[in-house]
């Protein structure tokens, strides 16, 4: 297996996202901007983030607003790294957090998230072989209701799972269906989605400024805890 670098992680993704941006701001492509997948604009409802910072900078002051939601406190932590060589033999690994709080018309949640990546390699005959892996995890809570985020980067596969409750969730990243002729086409992924039994609850689209896809029949409770999963995974993104 080949190593992934520790600052490259979901460069797939915003690779995506940078191409479709430069498409946007093309003279004649503002109207042809790739759809979710048809299975997630057919069940769910679509908000646009609001209030975000410039393209390529933080959220302005730590706040956006999507849909009903507010999330507020943006706070990122300085990222920790640790190096070491020996001879032909190198490891790498890094810590980095933020934390949120995202209010919705019923509940209020409080996230705090980790991001870790590590590397090891050896050059064997003038050949670098490596493994290496990264991932989030974010913890989400209100009073005593708890729900957790676990994303996994492998080689740019990205998956992952979330929990709320006893309820389990799988994550997965989404791409552009196949085009109608004449309509533009972007490689790689283009958001995120959340599926239980092979029918999606929630997604994330990349494309700025980024939009979220809740399911219109999930429990309003399970709303405002996906609503915050989307924030984090969006603020994750973003970083």
């Amino acid at each position: 297996m080949q190593s992934s670098s520790l600052s490259t992680q979901l460069c797939g993704a915003k690779a995506a996202a940078l191409a479709l941006a430069l498409c946007l701001a093309a003279s004649g492509c503002a109207s042809v901007a790739p759809s979710v997948p048809q299975d997630i604009s057919l069940s769910g409802i679509a908000s646009e983030v609001r209030s975000a910072g410039r393209m390529y900078q933080p959220f302005r002051d730590g706040y956006f607003e999507v849909g009903n939601y507010k999330v507020t406190g943006i706070h990122h932590s300085i990222t920790v790294g640790n190096e070491l060589s020996i001879g032909q033999y190198s490891q790498a690994s890094s810590t980095g957090r933020f934390q949120f709080l995202v209010t919705g018309p019923r509940s209020a949640w409080t996230a705090r998230c980790q991001r870790l990546a590590w590397s090891k390699s050896i050059n064997v005959q003038r050949v670098g072989v490596g493994i290496g892996n990264s991932g989030l995890q974010c913890e989400f809570t209100s009073g005593d209701q708890r729900a957790t985020l676990e994303l996994n980067d492998v080689t740019e596969n990205v998956s992952g799972s979330v929990r709320i409750g006893n309820n389990s969730y799988d994550l997965r990243q989404f791409f552009q269906d196949t085009p109608e002729l004449g309509k533009a086409y972007v490689p790689g992924p283009l958001g995120l989605r959340i599926d239980r039994g092979g029918e999606n609850v929630a997604a994330l689209a990349f494309a700025r400024p980024g939009t979220f896809w809740l399911n219109r029949s999930l429990a309003p409770e399970h709303q405002d805890a996906l609503a915050g999963v989307l924030a984090a995974l969006l603020i994750d993104v973003r970083r």
